[in-house]
């Protein structure tokens, strides 16, 4: 539940190889249920007077969608909410005869209740409360933008404090708000305790009633933003590092580390913007020039979620950020690769497919464990690893099934348990740091998992 920290920059990555000797495996008993693997595309309905969804901007628990609409032959920028996957016009102030409406929901709860923002008889647009979807109220009379509201109805979002200077607010009902500026110069999130994230406009910042904590960076001094916030204190967000761009970050206990990038481009930078109450967060990762998709990083691992459909799509394209709700669902725009409009979509989480879920504890000079699950029972797994995604290329021991990694190695092999669950056991040498590619095969029914990418490195 939560936009973008205003970080906008680029990131540099340093791989370096994998070295050898690393494979000790071995296969353990599983101690929990595996959690949902793959995703079911479901596209939702865009009305013949809609051109295209310009932004997707939330989802509840219930599975309701949030965002902008441009209307067909219009000027126009229309709040949608699509609840059942049936489209709902939110309504809008009035604009005084204005020449055009520009409004847009930016976030839901699970009461659905929904935050964003119209113009008005004034220039600029105004917070504005959605309550049901018949009603607006005008939250604060100042341009400005209502970001994210929680299950208590609690709001916070940005309101202008002169011309094209804003600054953020919460508001806690019936009329009653306040400035969080300062310490915050800008807020990203709010959660069900009343915890709110962003950042200083240099610091990432958590702000509760009566306190404040500045959360560390990837190096002291540099720049942050916290994007997310779950009901457990999880956050997640982007730090600079050595130099001036983005690298996906989680907070947890006041700590920070740094997440992995889906590689392929020579400058990739990466945010968090989403976190459920399983720790399962969306963002975005660079993956060329002027381009990101919408990623998923799940235990130390992070896919693209281009690779994650239970079937091809090659008619539709995911870009930009991803919103990921407690049953997994994940909000995201479908772009129709021929005609390039824009739709609201829903990812919805299935139990299938040979998937690696996660690296734990993903550092150098010690033993790491691989997660695979929807293994063929009894059968024999091999995970392959790399520094670079390239074109897909066939294994010799398994025909018609390609790998996605550009010079692949064997890190490891296991026997998968009756439930299809196997655990690799990695040793990983000391001196080994970076970001690497991961695939495992299944050697009885040949099917490859998609391409994921785990970030080796050593503790803070």
């Amino acid at each position: 539940m939560a936009g973008p920290n205003g970080l906008l920059l680029r990131c540099a990555g340093r791989l370096s190889t994998w070295l050898a000797g690393m494979a000790a495996c071995a296969v353990l008993m599983p101690s929990a249920p595996a959690p949902a693997q793959r995703y079911n595309l479901e596209i939702l309905e865009l009305p013949v007077r809609y051109r295209s969804i310009t932004w997707v901007r939330g989802i509840n628990n219930a599975g309701d969608v949030v965002g902008w609409v441009s209307e067909e032959g219009t000027r126009n920028y229309l709040p949608g909410l699509w609840r059942h996957g049936r489209f709902i016009e939110l309504p809008l102030l009035d604009n005084g005869g204005g020449n055009f409406h520009f409004a847009g929901a930016e976030g839901i709860n699970d009461r659905g209740q929904v935050v964003g923002f119209s113009n008005g008889p004034i220039w600029g647009e105004y917070p504005v409360f959605w309550p049901d979807n018949q009603t607006i109220v005008n939250l604060i009379d100042r341009d400005g933008t209502a970001q994210e509201i929680n299950d208590l109805g609690v709001i916070v979002g940005d309101y202008a404090v002169q011309t094209f200077s804003y600054k953020p607010f919460i508001w806690w009902g019936e009329g009653q708000w306040e400035s969080l500026w300062p310490p915050l110069d800008w807020v990203n999130d709010i959660n069900n305790l009343n915890q709110v994230v962003g950042d200083d406009g240099r610091k990432a910042v958590l702000w509760e009633v009566g306190q404040v904590t500045y959360l560390p960076a990837l190096q002291p001094g540099a720049r942050s933003g916290a994007g997310a916030i779950n009901d457990f204190g999880q956050i997640g967000g982007a730090s600079h590092k050595d130099i001036a761009v983005n690298h996906p970050v989680v907070w947890r206990n006041g700590e920070v580390r740094e997440l992995p990038r889906v590689l392929g481009y020579p400058d990739p930078y990466g945010a968090l913007f989403s976190v459920n109450i399983h720790g399962e967060m969306g963002g975005t990762n660079q993956v060329a020039f002027q381009t990101t998709h919408p990623v998923l990083w799940r235990n130390n691992l992070v896919v693209d979620l281009n690779d994650m459909t239970t079937e091809p799509h090659p008619e539709w394209e995911f870009h930009f950020s991803p919103y990921i709700n407690d049953a997994g669902q994940i909000a995201i725009r479908a772009t129709d690769v021929v005609t390039l409009k824009g739709y609201a979509a829903i990812l919805h989480p299935v139990d299938t497919g040979l998937t690696v879920w996660g690296i734990d504890p993903a550092r150098p000079g010690r033993r790491n464990t691989i997660q695979v699950n929807h293994a063929t029972p009894g059968g024999r797994v091999s995970l392959l690893w790399g520094t670079a995604r390239g074109e897909p290329q066939a294994l010799p021991q398994c025909p018609g099934a390609m790998i996605d990694i550009t010079d692949p190695r064997l890190a490891g092999t296991a026997v998968a348990g009756q439930d299809g669950r196997a655990f690799i056991r990695i040793n990983i040498p000391a001196q080994t740091e970076g970001n690497f590619i991961v695939q495992v095969v299944d050697h009885r029914s040949c099917e490859v998992s998609p391409p994921a990418w785990t970030l080796i490195k050593a503790e803070n």
